[in-house]
């Protein structure tokens, strides 16, 4: 269902999943925070790729069941 409601605004669903974890890594970074490791599973592991290679805060990042590609 949102990944139609993203295609109606021409954005993609996995785009925004990755746009939403780098304001929370933003969030933490105000907060004082200097490395976050990052936890992926399943699908979950290529928003946490993207958002790992894009944001200066990962330390370090774990992929459980990653999806070959």
């Amino acid at each position: 269902m949102y990944a139609n409601h993203g295609l109606m605004l021409s954005e993609s669903y996995r785009g925004r999943r990755v746009h939403d974890l780098l304001r929370v890594l933003d969030l933490f970074q105000a907060h004082g925070y200097r490395q976050i490791h990052l936890v992926g599973r399943g699908l979950g592991s290529i928003t946490v790729s993207f958002a790992a290679a894009l944001h200066p805060l990962v330390a370090q990042v774990t992929l459980h069941n990653a999806l070959p590609y």
